[in-house]
């Protein structure tokens, strides 16, 4: 399955320019994309259905700005990865609001380009996964992107899941860690494997998920959890948010 991407972008060279830097590194990568540009973010919010997977969004655009428009987006999808790109990276500080995943300052290198773009496809390709999970006689799948996280109790796991579940399997977190992707993965203790995309904040040894959950980190794995989380979000982490 390709991935989608969408640029939203009212200068033509630099639309020209996202599109064949995307072009350049599926090719480097062997990943198959579908390219759909637009010139305003008025007419991407007209037209969009919601089932792009990567977008680029220039934050000064004449009619609606790009910021404006990413918080109308996130009202009917919600998890898009969003990428901003911009003159001036002070603008996407407010990019915490609509949960943008990084940005990009113009001019545009191919080398940083394919740094943030590297890290958001690594994302998708491990949410696309899924795990089976034997319950009562039958087998479900559950995509890696839905795990919020997972914890061990006396040989069980338990399965948080971003719809508010607990799905409790026989196993353990060792034979799981094979199976998920360390890109989007990471323990925070002995006890649990946490989804970094759900990481909303860290106050010493407490990590806070976007779920409302808190969990302990462990004095042993905290310099590992937080190495896994800056390379997650591509900056410094202990306050746990992409570093705009």
């Amino acid at each position: 399955m390709p991935f989608k991407i969408v640029i939203v972008e009212d200068e033509p060279e630099c639309s020209r320019m996202l599109e064949s830097y995307i072009e350049r590194y599926c090719a480097e990568e062997a990943l198959t994309v579908q390219i759909r540009t637009f010139s305003s973010a008025d007419r991407f919010l007209e037209e969009y259905a919601g089932d792009a997977d990567i977008l680029f969004m220039d934050i000064c655009m004449e009619g609606t700005d790009g910021m404006t428009a990413a918080h109308k987006l996130r009202e009917v999808d919600k998890e898009i990865v969003l990428i901003f790109v911009t003159t001036m990276a002070k603008f996407a500080v407010e990019g915490y609001d609509v949960n943008a995943f990084n940005y990009i300052v113009k001019p545009i290198s191919y080398y940083e380009f394919r740094l943030k773009v590297d890290k958001a496809f690594r994302s998708l390709r491990g949410g696309r996964r899924k795990i089976s999970l034997p319950m009562n006689g039958e087998q479900r799948w559950l995509d890696h992107k839905d795990i919020v996280y997972v914890e061990v109790t006396n040989h069980y796991l338990n399965y948080h899941t971003a719809a508010g579940e607990k799905l409790t399997v026989y196993g353990s977190l060792k034979q799981l860690e094979e199976h998920l992707s360390p890109d989007l993965f990471a323990r925070c203790n002995a006890c649990y494997i946490v989804n970094m995309a759900y990481v909303s904040g860290v106050k010493g040894f407490e990590l806070e998920l976007t779920t409302g959950d808190r969990l302990q980190i462990s004095q042993s794995k905290r310099k590992q959890f937080m190495q896994a989380l800056t390379r997650y979000f591509g900056g410094g982490v202990d306050k746990c948010r992409p570093s705009f």
